[in-house]
């Protein structure tokens, strides 16, 4: 949440956006058509009850956006959400692991999605500033309309990938939403 509002919850901020965390590693009980989008952090194997709920609220108009951390295995995610059915705009391939200066960014200049334009201006956030320690490869499942990169890393590869799936959208991001996969968190 301080990502979201970052002068700080002590310090009076606020924020049109209110993050709910769920740490639990099933769906049961979660209403997902209460909220306008869901971030699935860290990737660990969905059962198919679970499958079955996000692929509902993403047809029905959700918005979902995946996130491995550094113990996401990739085969286990393709067969959790089903690759074969066209639910995932990628696959995730191997995992490369960058310890130096040369580690890859956000090319701030690739964004084409309009939920990202605002990260494009780098004069104010300059988010090519922040640096990975871990990316997956991420490899396009189908092409046409429905699927496109929305972003790009500054080595050319895809950094988010989205799909239209029903009235809503998948996003498969290379990169996690923890400080352990890098900087990016902090800028």
């Amino acid at each position: 949440a301080t990502a979201l509002s970052p002068a700080g919850a002590s310090q009076g901020a606020s924020t049109a956006i209110q993050p709910v965390v769920h740490g639990r590693t099933t769906l049961d009980g979660v209403d997902l058509t209460s909220f306008d989008a869901v971030v699935a952090a860290g990737l660990h194997p969905f059962n198919m009850k679970d499958r079955l709920a996000l692929q509902e609220y993403v047809a029905g108009g959700g918005g979902l956006l995946l996130m491995p951390g550094p113990a996401t295995n990739p085969q286990q995610i393709q067969s959790a959400l089903g690759e074969g059915e066209r639910f995932m705009p990628a696959r995730y391939g191997e995992r490369h692991v960058y310890l130096d200066e040369n580690a890859p960014s956000i090319n701030a200049a690739s964004i084409d999605h309009p939920a990202l334009l605002s990260l494009k201006d780098t004069s104010e956030i300059n988010i090519g500033s922040g640096k990975f320690k871990f990316l997956y490869d991420l490899v396009p499942v189908a092409k046409g309309d429905d699927t496109k990169i929305a972003v790009r890393l500054s080595n050319g590869k895809p950094a988010i990938i989205e799909r239209r799936w029903g009235q809503g959208k998948v996003m498969a991001a290379a990169f996690g939403a923890s400080a352990t996969g890098g900087s990016l968190p902090f800028k």
